[in-house]
Parts: structure tokens; C-alpha cells; sequence
């Protein structure tokens, strides 16, 4: 097997979690740091220092590593809609919005307490989906002690989730 091209990702960042294509940007997330790879591009910067995107003859172009240091040990947390990727960073107590803009912390609204708590919590798993119909993150905590705690996100707000004998109640906050 002889591939396009390649490249190395600092060994310091932790291991890869996952690997999702995000438009035309091969987003790279690490135990400790995400990295976008853009497909087919390069950057240059000009005379006064700007950034410029060109076309690359390279498969993999530019390597961004992000200047934030957001990254998950849950991969069954990272979920894509579009060009945006969303994750759980335990290590920090986050929930990050991945999008072309750059990374974003979406547990700041009006989440950031709980998210702080579950960072040093007893943690099983965290996994989530995108519930494309409704235009939401949906993100599951499982506890050691068989306790699972969900919410969901839409529109720059959180609700929570209650289980009651095995139906769902939305708790809107």
C-alpha cells in the first residue's frame, strides 16, 4: 500500500479518537487536541502575513493543529451534523462545538457547572447523536453506579432528560 501522503500528529496530544470529514477539512481528534487537515488545499501567507487557502496538488494540504486544547477520551461522544463536529472533553468538563469558525465550548450555556462535576466524576462511557429532525445534540452520561444522566442541545440551550420506567420526558430548564 503506497498512500498519497501523510502526516504526523504530535504524540504529546494523546491518541487519535476519531477521524471525521467535515466539508472539504479532515478533522483529526485526539485524546488532548483537535487538528484539521485540509483535502486538496494549502495555506500561503502574503506580503503582510495573512493566511490564504490555495489549491494544493497534495491530497492532504495544510495541517491546522487548533490553537485550543480541546480534545476527548469518549469517542462515542463525537458526533457530526454538516461541517460541525461536537464532542465531550472530560479532561476540561466541556462540550465542544468543532465548526469552521473554530471551537466553541457550548457547555458555557448554562451547562457549565454540571459539566465541571461530571469532569471528575466516575465516568462508564459517554456517547451522543445528532437528532438531524429536530436539529439537536443529544449527549448520555453513563455512570459507574448504572446511573445515566441525558440533555439535550438546540439553538444555544440545554435540556435536560428524564427517564421514567423506560419513557422520556424532556425537563425544559
Amino acid at each position: 500500500f503506497n498512500s498519497l501522503n501523510r502526516e504526523q500528529l504530535d504524540e504529546k496530544d494523546g491518541e487519535i479518537q476519531r477521524i471525521e470529514l467535515a466539508g472539504d477539512v479532515i478533522k483529526v481528534i485526539q485524546d488532548n487536541k483537535e487538528t484539521s487537515l485540509y483535502v486538496g488545499k494549502a495555506q500561503i501567507s502574503d506580503a503582510a502575513g495573512n493566511l490564504q487557502v490555495v489549491l494544493s496538488n497534495d491530497f492532504i494540504g495544510a495541517k491546522n493543529p487548533s490553537t485550543d486544547d480541546y480534545g476527548t477520551r469518549y469517542p462515542l461522544s463525537i458526533v457530526q451534523n454538516d461541517r460541525n463536529v461536537f464532542y465531550f472533553d472530560g479532561d476540561k468538563g466541556v462540550i465542544v462545538q468543532s465548526s469552521p469558525n473554530g471551537q466553541f465550548p457550548i457547555s458555557k450555556y448554562g451547562k457549565v457547572s454540571t459539566f465541571l462535576r461530571l469532569k471528575d466524576a466516575s465516568l462508564d462511557n459517554v456517547f451522543a447523536c445528532y437528532d438531524d429532525k429536530n436539529g439537536e445534540y443529544v449527549i448520555t452520561v453513563d455512570y459507574l453506579e448504572d446511573d445515566q444522566y441525558t440533555m439535550i442541545f438546540c439553538e444555544n440551550c440545554w435540556d435536560d432528560v428524564e427517564c421514567v420506567i423506560g419513557q422520556l420526558k424532556r425537563v425544559v430548564r
